[in-house]
């Protein structure tokens, strides 16, 4: 009568798993967050992620074309992305606070970012596909003097994540 017991709740829990009903560990978020990208396998996206980027709030939805994607929504303080790029003169960000001439002001302020990583069609796998590029462009002054606008690659910006 035991074992016959033990095959009723073995089946009775395949059946739960078979109409969707998990624990969450299947969910796109999780996929991506518990995941790691090639090259990057120190940590887990999640850990990295959250370790770098303040407030992250995680979303998933479908795209118009079917596809799965991860929203992460964070902020990060002005003076740390400065490390990015540290020969950059300064982060090209707005100035909500007015803070005018005040380093201390503009290196404390928060600067919000924004990744999208697309889930494969399989659910095997996932990619960055999209982030705001706004929080990671600089400026930047040649050897002429002359300063110049750029923004950091992503292999840059995942270096300082994961590192």
């Amino acid at each position: 009568m035991r074992n016959g017991n033990i095959l009723l709740v073995c089946a009775a829990l395949i059946g739960l798993t078979g109409c969707g009903v998990t624990s969450g560990l299947n969910s796109p978020i999780d996929m991506v967050k518990t995941g790691m990208l090639p090259g990057y396998n120190a940590t887990t996206v999640g850990k990295a992620f959250e370790g770098t980027f303040q407030n992250a709030q995680w979303t998933s939805f479908v795209s118009s074309k079917g596809a799965t994607v991860v929203q992460l929504n964070g902020t990060i303080k002005n003076r740390e992305i400065g490390k990015i790029m540290p020969n950059a003169l300064m982060p090209l960000i707005s100035d909500p606070q007015n803070c005018g001439n005040d380093m201390n002001c503009l290196l404390a302020l928060d600067v919000p970012v924004t990744f999208q990583f697309t889930v494969a069609a399989n659910k095997r796998s996932f990619e960055i596909t999209s982030y705001d590029e706004t929080p990671f462009q600089f400026q930047l002054v040649g050897s002429s003097g002359f300063v110049r606008r750029a923004s950091a690659s992503l292999n840059h910006i995942l270096a300082f994540i994961y590192n």
